[in-house]
C-alpha cells in the first residue's frame, strides 16, 4: 500500500506533511490548499476501492472498514510515520456532499435513490426535521471518532462505495440469470466460486440493493428470482410459474449444483489417491498401498453413483424446461389461431368476392381503353408550317456543315505549319548570328502560313521544297546573309500564285 500511495503523482513526498495533517482548518484560511488536499484523497480512495481493493487489510470489496482504514493508509517514509489525521474530513465530504459513499448503518435502514429523483418537494422542505428518505442523500453524517485525537474514525462502521455496489450487484444478478430461480445459499456459493464476493456483508448488501432499490430481483423467503417489467416472475425457460412452484425449481437447481461440486470433489480425491498409491508402491510399502487402493475403489463407486444422480436431475431439469416450452408454443399457436378466425370472419363471402373481382376486371379494361385513345392523339399542322420547319432545319444543317469544314481546314493548316517548322529547324543549323537567323525564319514562316491557308495542300508542298533549298552561310555578316537571301528570293516578275 505504501508503494502504491507514493507512486500517486498527487502524493509526492514534499506534500505528505500537508496531506496527512488535519487540514480541516484550511477551509477558512486557505481554500485552494484545502480543496487540493481533499481532491487528492478522494481520487486515491476511489481508485483503491475500484481497482486495488486487495491492498486494504480487509475482505470486503464494496466498502471501507473504519477499523482498518487508518492503519492501511499510514505511510512510513524513512524515519517519519504519516498518519492520515484528516481522513474523517475526506469521508465526510464524500458522504455528505459527493454522495459517493454511504454508511452501512444508514444503508440498512434507507434505500438508495437509484433514479436521482430526490426526496420530493414536501420532504425537501422538512428535511431538517424529518431527515432524508434515501441513504445517499444524507448531509450531516460525521465519521470522526470524538474520543480520538489523531484522526481516528468511528469504530465498527463501513462506508459503501455506491459505484462498486452497483457493479458487484450486477454480477450477482447475472449469475441469477443462468440459475433462475435460486436459493440464497446457492447464489452466494456461486458468487464466492466466481470470486465476486468474499464476505456475508457484501452479499447481503448486494441482495438488498437489487431487491429493495432497483427491484430487478424478487425475494420469497430464501428464494431469489428475476422480475420482469410487470413485477412478475421472469424466466427464459420456465416463465409463468407461480411463487409456490419456484421453491421446487430452486431446490432442483441447488441439488444439481451440490452434486456437481461433490462430483468435482470426488474426482480430485481420486486423482490424489492414485498419485499416493503409486508413491507407496515405489517405496515398497505394499500394505499401506493396498489400504489406499480399497479406499480408491470406494471413491470410484461413489463417483459413478454421483454421476448417475446428477444425470437424472439434469434430465428432469431439461424435461421441465421442454414442457414449459411446449406449453408456451401451444399457447402462442392457440392465440394466433383465434386471431386468424377473427380476421377471416371480416372477409367477404365467395359470391361477394367474385363480384368484387369482376368489377375490378371491368375497370382495368376500361382504363386500358382510355389510355389507348389518349395515346393516339396527334397535333395537326398546315403544309406551310411543315415547309417552313423543313427549310429552317436544312439551313441549320448547312450552317453546321460549314462550321465543321472550316474547322477541319484550319486544323489541317495548323498541322502543316507545325510540320514545316519542325523540318526547317532540323535542316537549318546556324553557327553564328543565331538570333537574326531565327527572326528571318519566323518571317518566312508567317508568310508561309498565310499562303498555306489560301492555297491548300498543293501550295504547301511547293513552299516546303523551296525552304529546303534555303541555306545559311557557315560564317558571315549580315550583308552576306542578305545576299544569300536575294539569291533564293523569287523574282518579282514571276507569275503570282493564285488561290
Amino acid at each position: 500500500m505504501e508503494d502504491f500511495i507514493l507512486s500517486d503523482k498527487n502524493f509526492k513526498r514534499s506534500r505528505l506533511h500537508s496531506l496527512y495533517s488535519d487540514f480541516s482548518h484550511l477551509k477558512q484560511t486557505n481554500v485552494e490548499g484545502y480543496t487540493a488536499n481533499l481532491t487528492s484523497w478522494k481520487f486515491l480512495l476511489l481508485d483503491i476501492i475500484s481497482k486495488h481493493v486487495e491492498l486494504l487489510c480487509q475482505d470486503d470489496v464494496i466498502s471501507f472498514d473504519s477499523n482498518t482504514l487508518v492503519s492501511s493508509l499510514t505511510v512510513r517514509d524513512t524515519s517519519l510515520t504519516y498518519i492520515p489525521k484528516g481522513l474523517s474530513e475526506v469521508l465526510n465530504s464524500m458522504i455528505n456532499e459527493d454522495h459517493t459513499l454511504v454508511p452501512l448503518s444508514v444503508f440498512k435502514s434507507k434505500p438508495v435513490d437509484v433514479n436521482g429523483n430526490g426526496d420530493g418537494v414536501l420532504r425537501s422542505i422538512f428535511r431538517s426535521i424529518m431527515g432524508t428518505s434515501y441513504c445517499n442523500h444524507v448531509t450531516n453524517f460525521d465519521t470522526a471518532d470524538p474520543s480520538s485525537d489523531d484522526g481516528g474514525l468511528i469504530p465498527n462502521e463501513k462506508f459503501i462505495c455506491l459505484s462498486k455496489l452497483k457493479d458487484i450487484a450486477g454480477q450477482i444478478k447475472l449469475l441469477l440469470t443462468s440459475n433462475n430461480p435460486a436459493k440464497l445459499n446457492h447464489l452466494q456459493k456461486l458468487a464466492e466460486n466466481n470470486n465476486v464476493v468474499k464476505t456475508q456483508t457484501d452479499f447481503d448488501c448486494c441482495i438488498q440493493y437489487i431487491t429493495r432499490d432497483t427491484m430487478d430481483v424478487g425475494l420469497n423467503g430464501d428464494i431469489a428470482y428475476l422480475l420482469g417489467s410487470d413485477g412478475h416472475f421472469k424466466g427464459e425457460n420456465i416463465s409463468g410459474l407461480d411463487l409456490a412452484t419456484l421453491e421446487t425449481v430452486a431446490d432442483l437447481n441447488y441439488s444439481i449444483f451440490k452434486l456437481q461440486n461433490h462430483y468435482d470433489t470426488l474426482h480430485n480425491s481420486l486423482n490424489t489417491l492414485d498419485h499416493k498409491i503409486h508413491g507407496l508402491i515405489r517405496e515398497k510399502r505394499l500394505k499401506l498401498a493396498k489400504s489406499q487402493l480399497r479406499i480408491k475403489k470406494i471413491v470410484e463407486k461413489q463417483l459413478v453413483e454421483n454421476q448417475l444422480k446428477l444425470e437424472n436431475l439434469q434430465i428432469v431439469q431439461l424435461k421441465l424446461q421442454e414442457a414449459k416450452t411446449n406449453v408456451s408454443v401451444a399457447e402462442t399457436l392457440k392465440s394466433n389461431a383465434d386471431l386468424l378466425k377473427k380476421i377471416n370472419k371480416e372477409a367477404p363471402d365467395a359470391d361477394e368476392l367474385d363480384s368484387i373481382l369482376q368489377d375490378i376486371g371491368d375497370e382495368l379494361d376500361r382504363t386500358t381503353e382510355i389510355s389507348s385513345k389518349l395515346g393516339n392523339l396527334t397535333t395537326t399542322e398546315t403544309q406551310e408550317e411543315e415547309n417552313s420547319i423543313e427549310t429552317e432545319l436544312s439551313a441549320l444543317e448547312k450552317e453546321e456543315e460549314d462550321k465543321n469544314r472550316k474547322s477541319y481546314t484550319k486544323e489541317k493548316s495548323e498541322n502543316a505549319e507545325q510540320e514545316t517548322s519542325e523540318k526547317l529547324e532540323k535542316d537549318i543549323k546556324p553557327v553564328s548570328m543565331e538570333n537574326k537567323c531565327k527572326d528571318h525564319l519566323n518571317k518566312q514562316l508567317s508568310k508561309t502560313s498565310e499562303v498555306a491557308i489560301e492555297t491548300g495542300d498543293a501550295q504547301i508542298e511547293a513552299l516546303e521544297e523551296r525552304f529546303k533549298k534555303l541555306t545559311l552561310p557557315k560564317e558571315g555578316t549580315s550583308r552576306s546573309l542578305k545576299r544569300n537571301d536575294k539569291k533564293h528570293r523569287p523574282d518579282k516578275t514571276h507569275e503570282p500564285l493564285t488561290a
